[in-house]
């Protein structure tokens, strides 16, 4: 079972010829339905937790974070002491919750998922075990989005060190290339030239994807010291690469958006959300960006949606007539929970900060594979 939300959207992309966007089938309310039968006769723990996780994750696609973030709540409340009997569904429970508090606003819940699945991990399935080496990615990951790189760096040594431990250089070498990305974005461009050739040299010279990686890396600090000529150059020479999903060399930043508070009021349980669409072409460019869905609120994310066709992929192989991939991500602009003067209760009433999901993507199994490096 994957360990982010697997179950979120049934999405199906049209025929080439027509080039339409997935349908998205949302069925929340059955699945409610559904949990609240199960509820009423008191169904055992691992059908409760199935039946909590479909009724979010539609919710959270739904737009109705809240409600959401309740439902998984409550679950976790109640069967938490049954956790080490499914660790590893106890440990998607956990995982969903933290990505809807993450795009709910709750950083402190979003932490403390990610570190109850982290450690439940480890101790019910060894530190070794290929679930506890993901979760410690993940916190890191986690560290980084709330601006801890220190200990997010100590994260990813700590996967490093147990993927190696357990005989798995793949992961290792994941390990190793996000180590190299926090190193590129602190400027530190030859450190994160050495892990990445580090990990080449414990992946194996054989192994297609972490050379490419390696490459793609070298795109990226040519274009971050603005070598136009040079990132040009390594860009051109990149292979076709063999994987389904699309990967991203560089992405204009999206600029600050200015004064949020004019334009959403969250109310409790309403987020400003945006589904962009788009088409990924075989040669990288990025066509056809389009709004699939939001939730009336308009006027924030028109500089997303225009910093989204800026965007340039690696190339990848293609036969005659192919369209490419597509692809749907979920932008939240939600404000963060922080506690007023002279109150106990926190409120969302913090800094305002913008949240990404990629909805194509999230039902995916998580697997022995090195694309979450780029992440």
């Amino acid at each position: 079972m994957a360990i982010a939300l697997s179950v979120l959207l049934l999405l199906q992309a049209a025929p080439a010829t027509d080039r339409e966007p997935p349908t998205i089938v949302i069925q929340a309310r059955r699945a409610e339905e559904d949990l609240a039968a199960c509820l009423a006769r008191n169904c055992p723990p691992d059908e409760e937790i199935e039946a909590a996780l479909d009724a979010a994750v539609q919710q959270f696609a739904d737009g109705r974070y809240v409600d959401a973030k309740r439902v998984l709540g409550r679950t976790v409340a109640r069967h938490r002491g049954h956790a080490t009997e499914n660790p590893r569904l106890f440990a998607s429970l956990l995982a969903t919750s933290a990505t809807v508090a993450e795009h709910e606003g709750d950083d402190d819940l979003f932490r403390q998922r990610v570190y109850e699945r982290t450690n439940l991990l480890r101790t019910e399935l060894g530190p070794e075990s290929l679930e506890a080496i993901m979760a410690d990615l993940d916190t890191g990951n986690m560290l980084m989005k709330l601006g801890s790189p220190i200990t997010a760096e100590a994260s990813y040594r700590r996967a490093e060190e147990a993927a190696l431990a357990a005989g798995r250089p793949r992961l290792a070498a994941a390990a190793m290339f996000r180590q190299a990305w926090l190193e590129l974005s602190r400027g530190r461009y030859n450190r994160a030239e050495s892990l990445a050739s580090r990990a080449g040299e414990v992946a194996g010279a054989d192994n297609v994807l972490v050379a490419e990686l390696g490459r793609i890396l070298a795109v990226r600090i040519a274009y971050a010291k603005g070598d136009e000529a040079e990132s040009s150059r390594l860009l051109a020479a990149l292979p076709g690469r063999t994987r389904p999903a699309p990967l991203l060399i560089t992405a204009p930043p999206i600029p600050p958006l200015n004064s949020p508070s004019q334009w959403v009021r969250p109310a409790e349980g309403m987020n400003a959300f945006v589904d962009v669409g788009f088409w990924v072409r075989p040669d990288g460019r990025v066509e056809e960006v389009e709004v699939l869905r939001d939730n009336g609120r308009r006027a924030w994310f028109n500089p997303v949606v225009n910093r989204v066709a800026d965007r340039r992929y690696a190339p990848f192989p293609s036969g005659e007539g192919d369209p490419g991939i597509y692809q749907i991500e979920r932008y939240t602009l939600r404000p963060s929970y922080e506690v007023p003067y002279f109150s106990r209760i926190s409120r969302r009433i913090g800094s305002y900060h913008l949240k990404v999901a990629s909805l194509t993507h999230m039902a995916e199994e998580t697997g022995e594979s090195v694309d979450s490096a780029l992440q």
